[in-house]
């Protein structure tokens, strides 16, 4: 038999299990069975969007494709836009026997504002691995400009950053380990009507996605 669907059909499946993503877009699928385990085809992306109330960036103008066989989803060719910058992502999803990811994900000009009166430049170079049950997002994070927002305010700021922690139920973020490098060119410089700061940092984030750790070194030069 042949599946041949073109629509949202895959973006509502995708509802389903994480019902908060707000999406829009075309994905095709186009997959052939021949017996009990021969399974070929593709598995299109035409300017797919996704996003969450919580989180501080989106997925827009996701295209590619993605070959799929009798054990595995290849990633072919995909590209996506995240924040304002260019995002390519390659790799597999191994479902059989069970579910395994391999992925890599390069990032450039990247644009984020969080936490709130903060904008971020950045590039980045990261691995995700794993299973559902246990995984690793590794690799490197290079922040290119650091400035405030014109309504940066120093309190409200300060509050954001605050050591208090509000305990959370188990979930997949506990599954997911980090080992993150973050650096910094060699200056920044962030100026307000309020605070201006100079200096570079050379950071590891650890831990998991749940409850990172931050270590390493934040020099300021002046401010």
């Amino acid at each position: 038999p042949t599946l041949t669907a073109k629509g949202s059909i895959g973006l509502r499946i995708l509802q389903i299990f994480a019902p908060t993503v707000q999406s829009s877009g075309v994905v095709s699928l186009d997959v052939h069975a021949s017996g009990v385990k021969a399974v070929q085809g593709q598995i299109g992306f035409k300017d797919v969007a996704l996003s969450t109330a919580d989180a501080p960036i989106g997925v827009e103008k996701l295209n590619g494709t993605a070959d799929v066989t009798n054990d595995r989803v290849q990633v072919a060719k995909m590209s996506a836009q995240v924040g304002g910058g260019e995002v390519d992502i390659a790799g597999a999803i191994v479902y059989k026997p069970s579910v395994q990811f391999n992925l890599a994900v390069k990032g450039k000009t990247i644009r984020i504002r969080y936490p709130e009166g903060l904008r971020t430049v950045l590039d980045t170079n990261l691995a995700f691995s794993g299973t559902t049950q246990a995984s690793l997002l590794s690799g490197r994070v290079l922040v290119d400009n650091l400035s405030f927002t014109p309504d940066f305010d120093l309190a409200r700021f300060g509050d954001q950053i605050s050591t208090g922690t509000t305990p959370s139920q188990p979930g997949f973020a506990d599954t997911v380990r980090l080992a993150i490098a973050v650096q910094t060119q060699s200056s920044l410089n962030a100026v307000s009507s309020q605070v201006s700061i100079a200096g570079q940092a050379n950071l590891q984030v650890g831990g998991t996605a749940d409850n990172p750790v931050i270590t390493g070194r934040t020099t300021i030069t002046s401010g």
